[in-house]
């Protein structure tokens, strides 16, 4: 098996670096014979400890003499470990006052602390007294082996998010529950390990839950001691975790991991505690509330987790949490409506469709899997859906990705799932229609992508009908220009108002086109604009003549079909299925030649007020002629219903890379 690419390691490493929340001044021990000791400062005193409690203690410390001073604290280290020194600078709101308290946290219970106070000027360092005390001890309780899904190697290696059973013991101090947890990044069974170790492949248990961490090999972790993981939950519900040493090393040094707030950074709400839900059942730590570190890269510098961390009490809470639900075959309560259908930018099409809502069969849980679940039944294929959820009040969807489709491209099944592009949302317009706007990926299993498509549900539960205020107003006028991606898209405001003749209505702010004649049919409920002469153009103080001919979808100049322009389910005017003209150009004989035009045209309502006639100045001050007519020509692939308009952009970063190639990435 093989081991995983940096994915966001350069990115992380770009972005910032946070500081550590201890100065590691791992050389302060050192005796340098270069310094003469009476020039060092004097009146360094070792103060007391109080407050001890299992993981935290208070010491205290002073520097008597007055002479200038660098830096003064404490210097901390458990056992007989040097190496493990851990440096607290004195708080200095007042340079001459040189008695300090220190509260020291992220201590181990049941462990002998050595502590002496130390003070730096530009010759040197010198110490107070070497003192001790000793954290109180928990009483620990084993626990049946909790379950975490990590997100510390998924963020910066992009690792696979795999759950892993995890060794566990409880204690409960002052009412605090804390939970400690052994060798969370052991090797996967590592007696099952062969060489090579690239040919591999680590199995779970029949649950899909892995003994130790997959993605390591034997030697990656140190099995010489343990390595200990500890949170407590707080009263508030929010959950600490204390820095920690993994125990794994993928050659830059053993990987780290802790909390970054408070002790790096005091912005809770970019880097939150972790938190546990109302049954004390799941702990979350979400993306931004812990770093990781490599003690060999950049200096052991520390960077956010852009991955979250779950863990799981028991294996029944995690497969309760993650079960996975037959979208196909659960029961819906099925909403009627008059609108429904749902028009596919992938297939090219659109169908009648009906929408569902999920059944609650778990009423009394508050984060029930079936509450705010909706389904479009039988999308593509029969007996395949579209699940997605919707929060009453919120305009997003969160779709569930990974779903079949029931179709197949290339002999290949075609799975749907959420763009990470563009989000998919709910809007409601003016008429009461309910758009749904999916923004989806298609792809195989392997993660191949073959197309990303925006595709629209329209629900209404009346009939929606226009009528001539409709028509009337200020409309933002879109559209690509029929001369090719060289000259832009129509980007107009325009207003619509009727004239004195019955069902005669004028367009102004249209470029080079004084005002437009369009006639209003209310039994069709169609807005028609014909091929004609318009008023002429002055530009450089030139009268220019201006004909407006339309633009057909087959790319041919008319000056005779008319465009037959209706509302479509968005609430945009737009030409009707039936019109022959799609678009229009403006051409002026004394110009010589096109001057404007646009195909595939849009009116937009920007306004619902009233309209009154008003004479709109063109956008364009100079007049230009434009090269001959070129429609932009639409060459999608389209392979109607089984097949979409699909085709192969290539894979996704692989889930599996050599590990060398790991090492060679890192800069």
């Amino acid at each position: 098996m093989n081991k995983i690419t940096y994915t966001g390691l350069v990115v992380a490493a770009m972005i910032f670096a946070l500081a550590a929340f201890t100065g590691c001044k791992k050389d302060i021990l050192k005796e340098d014979p270069s310094i003469d000791p009476s020039k060092v400062p004097t009146g360094v005193v070792t103060g007391d400890t109080s407050g001890i409690t299992y993981d935290a203690a208070t010491v205290t410390g002073s520097v008597l003499s007055e002479e200038q001073l660098l830096d003064w604290g404490i210097c901390l280290y458990s056992g007989s470990d040097e190496s493990r020194l851990k440096i607290y600078s004195a708080v200095k709101l007042d340079s001459s006052k040189r008695e300090f308290k220190i509260a020291v946290t992220g201590l181990l219970d049941n462990t002998t602390y050595h502590y002496k106070s130390y003070a730096q000027n530009s010759n040197g360092v010198a110490y107070g007294e070497t003192k001790s005390f000793t954290t109180v001890e928990s009483v620990w309780e084993k626990q049946p082996d909790f379950v975490i899904v990590d997100g510390l190697f998924p963020s910066v290696f992009g690792t696979d998010v795999v759950p892993c059973y995890i060794e566990t013991e409880k204690a409960t101090i002052d009412g605090l529950v804390r939970y400690r947890f052994k060798n969370v990044y052991d090797v996967h069974n590592p007696d099952e390990w062969t060489e090579p170790y690239e040919d591999y492949e680590p199995v779970p248990d029949e649950d899909g839950i892995y003994n130790g961490l997959p993605t390591n090999y034997p030697g990656d972790f140190d099995d010489s001691r343990d390595w200990v993981m500890e949170i407590v939950i707080n009263g508030d519900g929010s959950v600490s975790m204390a820095p920690y040493e993994t125990g794994v090393d993928w050659s830059y040094g053993i990987i780290s991991t802790g909390q970054i707030y408070p002790d790096m950074s005091s912005d809770i709400e970019s880097y939150p505690l972790g938190s546990v839900n109302a049954e004390g059942t799941v702990i979350t730590f979400p993306e931004n509330s812990l770093y990781w570190s490599m003690a060999a890269y950049n200096s052991g510098g520390k960077y956010p987790c852009g991955t979250p961390t779950y863990i799981y009490t028991s294996k029944e809470v995690y497969l309760e949490a993650t079960k996975k639900i037959d979208y196909n075959t659960l029961e819906y309560t099925l909403i009627r409506g008059e609108v429904s259908e749902f028009h596919s930018s992938a297939y090219d099409e659109k169908w009648e469709q009906t929408i569902g809502v999920a059944i609650d069969i778990e009423p009394e849980k508050p984060d029930s899997k079936y509450k705010d679940l909706y389904y479009l039944a039988d999308l593509y294929a029969s007996g395949y859906g579209l699940a997605f959820y919707r929060t009453a009040g919120s305009s997003e969807l969160a779709v569930v990705s990974g779903r079949e489709t029931g179709l197949k491209f290339r002999d290949k099944d075609i799975l749907v799932s959420q763009s990470n592009s563009f989000e998919s949302t709910v809007s409601v317009n003016s008429k009461g229609v309910s758009v749904y706007t999916f923004n989806l990926v298609y792809h195989y299993s392997d993660g191949t992508i073959i197309g990303e498509f925006t595709e629209t549900f329209y629900y209404s539960e009346d009939a929606v009908a226009y009528d001539k205020a409709d028509f009337l107003g200020n409309f933002r006028l879109t559209g690509p220009s029929a001369f090719g991606s060289d000259y832009p898209d129509a980007d107009m405001s325009v207003t619509v108002v009727e004239s004195e003749t019955e069902n005669e209505f004028y367009i102004f702010g249209i470029d080079y086109a004084d005002s437009v004649v369009a006639t209003f049919d209310a039994s069709a409920s169609t807005l028609s604009i014909a091929p004609q002469l318009l008023p002429d153009f002055v530009g450089d103080n030139t009268a220019f003549d201006m004909t407006l001919y339309t633009l057909t979808a087959s790319g041919s100049v008319s000056d005779d079909d008319a465009m037959e322009l209706t509302f479509n389910m968005s609430g945009d005017m737009v030409p009707t299925a039936e019109s022959v003209g799609t678009g229009y150009l403006i051409r002026s004989e004394l110009a010589g030649g096109w001057v404007d035009g646009y195909e595939n045209i849009k009116f937009t309502p920007e306004s619902t007020a009233s309209a009154s006639a008003r004479k709109a100045k063109s956008a364009n001050g100079k007049l230009s002629v434009k090269h001959d007519i070129v429609v932009a020509e639409r060459t999608v692939t389209t392979e109607k219903c089984a097949k979409g308009n699909f085709a192969d952009t290539g894979k996704k970063i692989s889930h599996k890379t050599i590990k060398a190639q790991t090492n060679m990435r890192i800069r």
